[in-house]
């Protein structure tokens, strides 16, 4: 298992606000070169209309994990309109030109469309085990504290490549947790 500590995040300022990349795949890949297949990150969203990235044949899923957000797309037909409140979860074109209403801090899972991930919000509750039983790419402790392997760990943390068996961690508080699972189209 990989463990990626918030002193490992790479941050950089952008004009909306900062954004931290918890992970890029491959890991030489570069945002800005374009040349990776997924990257998480988080966006600490300052100004309250912003203009999303441009991501040319990729796609992208975004979860505000505080405030609410009004993205408003400019498509093929016209505009659409999506508004997405905290803990929920939108999924778009990363080519599309996109300005964003709302200050918030959100998570964002930016990949090629050549895969078909699932990401979900998972809650822990204090002083119970949580048992994952899948294999995700990535499990990020937003908020919280826990226990893995007789190790402790305060969010934000970023746990990657898990073995098969049922891994189980203990909450220590309330968590909240985002879990990526990553399928590839035939």
């Amino acid at each position: 298992m990989k463990i990626i500590k918030n002193n490992q995040f790479k941050v950089a300022k952008w004009a909306g606000g900062v954004t931290t990349e918890l992970f890029i795949f491959p890991e030489n890949a570069s945002v800005t070169a374009r040349d990776f297949d997924w990257r998480i990150s988080s966006a600490v969203v300052e100004e309250e209309e912003s203009d999303f990235s441009l991501f040319e044949g990729y796609e992208r899923i975004l979860i505000p994990l505080t405030g609410d957000l009004e993205m408003i797309h400019q498509i093929p037909t016209g505009e659409l309109i999506q508004k997405v409140s905290k803990f929920e979860l939108a999924r778009f074109d990363g080519n599309w030109q996109t300005k964003g209403k709302g200050k918030l801090t959100d998570f964002n899972f930016i990949f090629k469309s050549k895969f078909n991930p699932k990401v979900e919000l998972i809650f822990g509750k204090k002083n119970l085990p949580l048992e994952i039983k899948i294999s995700p790419i990535a499990f990020y402790l937003y908020e919280g504290s826990i226990q893995l392997n007789n190790e402790c760990f305060n969010s934000p943390v970023l746990m990657m490549d898990f073995s098969p068996e049922d891994l189980i961690i203990n909450c220590l508080t309330d968590c909240i947790f985002v879990c990526v699972q990553l399928n590839a189209f035939s």
